[in-house]
């Protein structure tokens, strides 16, 4: 199973930079100083803390208690200054780790072979599977590239693939010996479909289809989605006999261990 990929990398560091921006530009608006505190031991100190600041080049300080919006704004300054540093250090070690880093794709590993291994056809490197799945697998078909621009998260198949979720169901569905095709066109009337992977069971050698939806949160998306499934049962496919549907919006994301139970209970 693949964990990480270059893909990942790029958007981690692009949101750690992101996030860094945004707390550079929230640090600009904090006070200048910061917060101190006070010689507690003393009963005269009613406020426990002081603001430190500058003051004509001098160190100055005030007298803070508990509530008051500056303490506020100081402690949030606090946390702003410390976070800054864990992003710039983030920033630094991705950046190291990228140079590092090669996908684990058939391609790259195929490469590291001696010899006498990389002359073998490349069904002798894949997980056990059946005789006949394996061939099933390996035959040419029908695959939708209407959107292969989108196709950027490449996979131990040596394929391309549209999200990292896509790539986790297929890396899990090949990890349990279950053969699959990616987006391989089957017909609804006049419509072409294309569900994201079609699974050959090898216990009875039932297709199975899964189509995970991504972009649950966006209206236009949502309609696609109905519309898709309603031609799906059209053709004698639809969940809970044939189909297998998961979903990803905004803030949800499809976990390895979700996809594991699904596969345990809904395909083996």
């Amino acid at each position: 199973m693949i964990d990480v990929c270059r893909f990942e990398f790029k958007e981690l560091l692009e949101s750690t930079k992101q996030r860094l921006a945004e707390c550079e530009r929230e640090l600009i608006k904090c006070p200048d100083g910061y917060l101190a505190s006070r010689n507690v031991d003393n009963p005269k100190v009613v406020a426990p803390y002081k603001h430190c600041f500058k003051k004509n080049g001098k160190d100055a300080s005030n007298a803070v208690v508990e509530d008051e919006p500056v303490m506020y704004a100081l402690a949030r300054k606090k946390y702003l200054q410390n976070e800054k540093r864990i992003l710039e250090n983030n920033i630094s070690v991705l950046q190291h780790a990228m140079k590092k880093y090669k996908d684990p794709t058939s391609e790259n590993v195929m490469q590291t072979l001696r010899r006498v291994y990389a002359g073998l056809p490349e069904k002798y490197f894949l997980p056990p599977f059946s005789r006949e799945s394996l061939d099933w697998m390996l035959e040419p078909y029908e695959r939708d590239m209407a959107y292969s621009q989108h196709n950027v998260i490449p996979t131990s198949l040596g394929i391309k693939v549209k999200s990292k979720s896509e790539r986790d169901i297929l890396e899990e569905l090949l990890s349990f010996g279950l053969p699959a095709r990616s987006e391989e066109i089957i017909y609804s009337g006049q419509y072409k479909l294309a569900p994201d992977f079609t699974i050959k069971r090898p216990s009875d050698g039932e297709l199975i289809y899964w189509e995970h939806f991504g972009r649950m949160d966006d209206p236009k998306y949502r309609s696609s989605v109905i519309w898709k499934l309603r031609e799906y049962e059209k053709i004698g496919i639809y969940p809970g006999k044939n189909l297998i549907v998961t979903f990803e919006g905004a803030g949800q994301f499809l976990s390895i261990a979700e996809i594991h139970e699904i596969i345990k209970s809904k395909i083996l």
